[in-house]
């Protein structure tokens, strides 16, 4: 009875453990990105986007438009066709993440990618500082009269990431994955 529940715990431990380390994606050559607590945002989001950009295996650009709604309880992404249909549904409560669509292959990884990309765009300066500190990666950011207006993210001394802001548009250019795009505020 007692080696039984030995066993028990154990498995118990590593299914926690490997929960708790399956929340992170390669970010760099060699680094890894935790996904972020949902308090990282700082001020509460509600945004309606259009999301524009070319993506490998796509043979042209890419246009949908998508709801962001992410506070310190969740973070929700719902992803539209230009005709209106629902092409997905990213679910984030810091613990748990889930990807449901019926358009892109259902690969939880596609959607902590785009959870870690929308954590890149819209966390707060520290928090992103913290978890870039602790995996090697560095951020730089460039401000004009006190606004945000590019994020960097560089593995040693080769850029990652390039986050451009201006008006209600942000640019993201991933280096190491060959993608980019761009989502506008609407």
């Amino acid at each position: 009875m007692r080696k039984a529940f030995v066993i028990a715990a154990a498995l118990m431990m590593l299914l926690v453990l490997a929960s708790c380390t399956s929340l992170k994606i390669r970010m760099g050559e060699s680094s890894d990105f935790h996904l972020l607590p949902l308090a990282s945002v700082g001020e509460p989001l509600d945004s309606y986007q259009l999301v524009s950009g070319t993506f490998p295996g796509f043979d042209e650009g890419m246009s949908l438009e998508a709801w962001l709604v992410w506070d310190d309880q969740s973070l929700e992404l719902m992803l539209f066709a230009p005709t209106g249909q629902t092409m997905g549904k990213v679910l984030y409560d810091g613990e748990r993440l889930s990807f449901e669509s019926t358009f892109m292959p259902e690969y939880r990884i596609i959607g902590m990618y785009i959870v870690a990309d929308m954590q890149l765009c819209f966390a707060t300066s520290e928090a992103l500082e913290t978890e870039f500190g602790e995996n090697g990666m560095i951020l730089i950011e460039g401000f004009d009269d006190g606004r945000l207006t590019r994020r960097s993210v560089f593995e040693d001394g080769s850029p990652v990431y390039e986050i451009t802001y201006s008006d209600n548009v942000i640019s993201v250019t991933n280096f190491l994955r060959g993608y980019g795009y761009t989502i506008e505020i609407l």
